[in-house]
Formats: C-alpha cells, sequence, structure tokens
C-alpha cells in the first residue's frame, strides 16, 4: 500500500463467523472480502478460480498481467512495473 500496491483476499467461504473468524485467527492486515456465497460468487466464476490459494496481478488498467506467482516473482514483477 505504500507503493501503490494493494493486496485484497477474497473469500470462498458461505459463513459469516467461520470466516470472520479467520481473518482474525491469521491476523490478516490486507482488506477481506466475501459475499457469503462459497464458490457461487462474480470473482470466483469471472476467473475460473477453481482451487485455493489463487493469486493475480491487476494493472492499473485491469488487465492480469500475472497469475498464480510465487512472492519472489511477484516481487520481481513489482519491481519492473
Amino acid at each position: 500500500k505504500d507503493k501503490d500496491f494493494v493486496i485484497v483476499g477474497v473469500s470462498v467461504d458461505s459463513e459469516r463467523e467461520a470466516w470472520l473468524g479467520a481473518i482474525q485467527l491469521d491476523r490478516l492486515p490486507r482488506p477481506q472480502l466475501s459475499p457469503l456465497n462459497g464458490w457461487k460468487n462474480n470473482v470466483a466464476e469471472t476467473f475460473a478460480i477453481k482451487a485455493i490459494p489463487h493469486n493475480f496481478l491487476i494493472g492499473y488498467d485491469g488487465n492480469i498481467l500475472a497469475e498464480n506467482v510465487t512472492l519472489g516473482e511477484m516481487e520481481a514483477l513489482l519491481k519492473g512495473l
């Protein structure tokens, strides 16, 4: 967030209390989103996500720059932007 980069978590949970409990337990510092309807959510369907974890690097223009990259790969990609 300090360098124009934001990580947002999108959950495929369906139970609100379990989802909120996991956020607290894992101490997730980033914004977390969930429509709470499991795998039947717009993000999972739009991006054809079939397993978690799954990640995307999305540019300001909305185009996907990379998918399912490691932390090291992500750092290298971000330095190049």
